[in-house]
C-alpha cells in the first residue's frame, strides 16, 4: 500500500510542477494560437506519465 501511495503522490506532484512549468499566462499569448491550460496538461500527464510511474514503482521497468 505504501508503494502504491507513493506512486499516486509521485504522479500528481509531477504532473503539477509539468503543468506549472508549461502554463502560459493569458497576457503573453499569441492571439489565434491554442495553448493548453493548466488542467488539461494536468490531465495528459497523469494518463501518460501515470502508469510509468507505477511500472517503475514495482520494479518492472
Amino acid at each position: 500500500m505504501n508503494k502504491f501511495l507513493s506512486a499516486v503522490l509521485a504522479i500528481i506532484l509531477f504532473s503539477a510542477l509539468y503543468s506549472w512549468f508549461g502554463y502560459v499566462p493569458i497576457s503573453q499569448r499569441e492571439p489565434n494560437v491554442y495553448y493548453f491550460g493548466f488542467f488539461e496538461t494536468f490531465v495528459f500527464v497523469v494518463i501518460y506519465a501515470g502508469p510509468v510511474f507505477f511500472l517503475r514503482e514495482y520494479h518492472f521497468l
